[in-house]
This record gives C-alpha cells, sequence and structure tokens, in this order.
C-alpha cells in the first residue's frame, strides 16, 4: 500500500461533509517544516484530494500525492470511493459527546478545542485522536495522529494532521497542514 492509502486511514474517515460535495472540489495538504511535527529527514510532501465523481451514494475522490525523504521519493494518483453513509456528519457530534469511534481501521476519540494559525488563517478546530491504526505498509507501525478538524474547511474538513509511527524501528513524524485555496500560491 502507499501514502495515499494512509491519508485515506487518516483522512477520508473524518470528512465532516453533510451532503456529497461538487466535482472538481479539491482540498490541498502540504508538509509543514516546523521540525517540532516533521522529521527532518522528510523533506517534501503534497496531498490533493479532488473529487470526481458525486451521488446521493458515493463520492469518487482521486488522491494525488508527491513526498520526498532522504532516502526515497515518489508521487501517485489514486482513486478511491467512498460511500456517503460512511461519512455520517453527526460523528463530531458524537465524538464531542465522549463517544470513541471505533472502524476496522482506526479508534478516534475527541480530545479538546484549539484554535489552529495557518499562513494567517484561524481556525477554531475540535481536535480528535488517532490510535489503533491498521498500517497500510510493511514494517510501519505504533500509527497515531492528532487530527483538527473544522466544519468551515473545504470537502474533508480537516485543518491539520501531526501524526507519528515507527517504521521498522525508527520514530517518524509527519505534520500536514490544509492550504485554503486563496493560498496555494503564498
Amino acid at each position: 500500500m502507499s501514502l495515499a492509502a494512509l491519508a485515506i486511514k487518516l483522512i477520508i474517515p473524518l470528512s465532516t461533509f453533510a451532503s456529497p460535495p461538487e466535482v472538481g472540489t479539491t482540498a490541498h495538504y502540504e508538509l509543514a517544516v516546523d521540525r517540532a511535527r516533521t522529521s527532518p529527514f522528510v523533506k517534501q510532501a503534497d496531498v490533493y484530494f479532488t473529487v470526481t465523481e458525486s451521488s446521493d451514494e458515493a463520492v469518487k475522490m482521486e488522491i494525488d500525492y508527491s513526498y520526498k525523504v532522504i532516502i526515497a521519493s515518489g508521487s501517485d494518483t489514486q482513486e478511491k470511493v467512498v460511500p456517503v453513509a460512511s461519512l455520517d456528519p453527526n460523528n463530531l457530534d458524537r465524538l464531542r459527546a465522549g463517544e470513541v469511534i471505533t472502524t476496522e481501521d482506526a479508534t478516534i476519540q475527541h480530545i479538546g478545542y484549539e484554535a489552529v494559525n495557518l499562513k494567517g488563517l484561524v481556525y477554531q478546530t475540535d481536535v480528535l485522536e488517532v490510535t489503533n491504526v491498521k498500517s497500510p505498509l510493511q514494517g510501519l507501525t505504533d500509527i497515531k495522529a492528532k487530527v483538527y478538524v473544522s466544519t468551515s474547511v473545504l470537502l474533508l474538513g480537516v485543518v491539520r494532521v501531526d501524526a507519528t509511527a515507527s517504521f521498522n524501528g525508527l520514530r517518524l513524524k509527519a505534520g500536514l497542514d490544509y492550504v485554503h485555496p486563496a493560498r496555494w500560491d503564498i
């Protein structure tokens, strides 16, 4: 499996859209360069989620990503069909009320609220902790993430992801930040 598979496991189950998004809607995430959030050997990462088909039953997303670490680099495009029924807009309310949501891929719980400032735009977010993540890669274990979500963010509702994991015993971390469309060129 791939980097896109990991992004799908961490981000798509937390999507907050209440109705299917329009075809062409895109959410862009870029690597956080803050060394407190991203390991020094991770040099670059970009992920784009774009809706290619949308109906009341399912949303088809194209996930384009590229990454560069000291020992490897790569890019790919994958498609993922997400049943709309799995994207319950009440999940956030359930999490806020203290419910822990467990899926076949992860366990998600609400751990608080935080204002997140990204390039001068401040988002009021719910902070979710994602644990027990099923690994998409051989040798990748102990995957955990803090995911910051806001209903004001296009498509997925995710503002920021801070993930940690072990790869063949090496601890690593990576942060991804939402890039508002008005700031794509900044």
